[in-house]
């Protein structure tokens, strides 16, 4: 686009300005109107969404594996879950049993004890909190731990006791839908240590909250006869009567006197004493 330099007027005439829009003074083109000499760039897709379907990953799958949907049943996932937290080393609770249930696993079975945590030291696992005991089966010290626990939590304090009385009857029961031991008490303590391959372990010691067996309670008999009257008391010994407190001594005694020209001085007509002279005589009878 060429431009031309508009003639200039005579000297003293003003300068002739065209009309808006005329030439040469027109408008400059749209600044998107006239074609552009370089082609459009190409039409480039949006990036897909991370969770955009049928890809569930933020990054391609790896080599040689199917592309999978993580998510999948997420819509039916309980949130709420069964893993509660496991007791902690060196510490004291007081529990009450919600559940005693056997699963088995993947790999290995277990016998695991649910409780209501009711007191404890532990900051991290206070009143109002929920724990679990487990118990991987298969092991030497699985039943021992089982029936130590079960023990405690029927009563039982010592081993011959719970050898005596937690059966394998009863231990089978424990494991029942009816969950016989539900709302019983136990206390715990927990001690750390280390397995001979060094390895951390806790170590519950399980005791019982309440004695197992009550003490037994026995009615009195029933009279068939009528008891005998009960021997007459012997007759109380005679109070002896109360010997009258003894009256005070009057000071000065009789015969003495205050002597009139010597201040704490008494006298009795013969010979003048100190009132500390005649209270000491009075006391001993001699006034």
């Amino acid at each position: 686009m060429s431009y031309q330099q508009p003639p200039f007027p005579p000297s003293g005439q003003p300068m002739p300005y065209p009309q808006p829009g005329a030439a040469p003074y027109a408008g400059p083109p749209a600044p998107y109107a006239a074609p552009s000499p370089y082609p459009a760039p190409p039409a480039y897709p949006a990036a897909p969404s991370p969770y955009a379907v049928p890809s569930p990953y933020s990054a391609a799958p790896q080599p040689g594996r199917p592309a999978a949907d993580p998510l999948s049943g997420f819509d039916q996932a309980d949130p709420t879950g069964s893993r509660l937290p496991h007791f902690n080393a060196d510490r004291r609770y007081t529990l009450e049993n919600t559940r005693v249930e056997f699963f088995q696993g993947r790999n290995d079975d277990f016998i695991t004890l649910e409780f209501n945590v009711l007191e404890s030291d532990d900051p991290m696992l206070g009143a109002g909190r929920q724990g679990k005991y487990m118990i991987k089966m298969g092991q030497d010290m699985s039943l021992p731990n089982f029936k130590s626990v079960l023990g405690a939590l029927l009563g039982y304090g010592t081993k011959d006791e719970i050898v005596q009385h937690v059966t394998q009857d009863v231990a089978r029961a424990a494991l029942a839908e009816s969950q016989p031991n539900r709302s019983k008490r136990v206390l715990l303590t927990t001690t750390s240590t280390t397995t001979k391959q060094g390895k951390p372990f806790t170590v519950h010691n399980w005791s019982p909250a309440s004695s197992a067996v009550a003490a037994p309670v026995f009615a009195a008999p029933a009279q068939a006869f009528s008891a005998p009257a009960a021997p007459p008391a012997a007759a109380a010994p005679p109070v002896p009567p109360a010997v009258p407190p003894a009256a005070a001594a009057v000071f000065p005694p009789a015969g003495w006197y205050v002597h009139p020209g010597q201040p704490g001085a008494f006298h009795n007509g013969k010979e003048i004493v100190s009132e500390a002279e005649l209270r000491s005589r009075q006391s001993q009878g001699r006034a």
